[in-house]
């Protein structure tokens, strides 16, 4: 089934990203309100258990501070989500040029490395210059993985539906051995 569900999660992607990226971004949103209800419920049920309870607080806080913010700002949403991508990018960047420079001298093909700190701060620098095109290019991205997956699953699926059918058995949990 959740092979199912992907690979459809990433053909709508494929076809309309915007329209599956403002749902993505809604669902989101409903994800970090529930997040911050479930932290205050914890937090009021194990008051005495909870040594730091302040941080449980204030995740509490924020989660349903950000998931509300989410649902009336959702493009801006989309630009804050691209521009983490682009700020890591950029920090995994230099961080590979730095650390070509240290191999430097024990390793030969270091410029390797360097290249792929020149392309992860590019991809950053056209991440923040151009958002909207990130957010599609992003889309794009996770269409492609949520199909690729979605057929593994499937195919997956097939060949344990296989093997139960050879050993006479019905249910998958019937190939794992208890003990």
């Amino acid at each position: 089934m959740r092979g199912i569900i992907a690979v459809c999660f990433g053909i709508s992607l494929l076809f309309s990203p915007m329209r599956a990226l403002a749902t993505l971004i809604i669902l989101w949103g409903v994800f970090m309100i529930a997040d911050g209800v479930f932290s205050v419920i914890t937090w009021i049920r194990n008051r005495e258990l909870l040594r730091r309870r302040r941080w449980l607080q204030w995740f509490a806080v924020t989660s349903i501070t950000a998931g509300i913010f989410i649902f009336f700002s959702p493009v801006i949403a989309a630009v804050v989500l691209v521009s983490f991508f682009a700020f890591g990018s950029f920090a995994a960047g230099i961080i590979n040029m730095m650390s070509s420079i240290a191999l430097r001298r024990p390793a030969k093909g270091e410029r390797w490395y360097i290249l792929s700190g020149i392309a992860s701060v590019a991809a950053a620098i056209f991440l923040l210059l151009n958002p909207i095109a990130g957010v599609i290019t992003l889309a794009i991205i996770f269409a492609v993985y949520a199909i690729s997956d979605g057929i593994l699953l499937l195919i997956l699926s097939f060949n344990l539906k296989k093997r139960l059918a050879a050993k006479g058995r019905t249910h998958f949990s019937q190939l794992m051995p208890i003990k």
